[in-house]
């Protein structure tokens, strides 16, 4: 998957989570750390950086989105007990 790839599907998971109806008491705060996990990924502007996938701007962003990614694996582990 590529950093284009990654940025624009964390826009699109915000942009699908905002639009859920309110969650449950129970899961609130996991739906509230999805968003603000996944927002820094999100702002990544890769798409004019990795024109030229091989340009060092390309590789910043890249290097960016890899260490946004912890925190989105991070969270997406916490869902474990509801994915059941």
């Amino acid at each position: 998957m590529t950093v284009v790839t990654v940025t624009l599907t964390a826009k699109n998971a915000i942009r699908d989570i905002v639009a859920l109806p309110k969650p449950s008491p129970e899961v609130k705060k996991l739906v509230d750390r999805a968003i603000t996990d996944l927002t820094p990924l999100s702002t990544i502007d890769a798409a004019v950086a990795c024109k030229d996938a091989s340009s060092e701007a390309c590789d910043e962003k890249e290097t960016l989105a890899n260490g946004q990614i912890r925190d989105v694996v991070s969270m997406l582990d916490a869902w474990a007990p509801y994915m059941r």
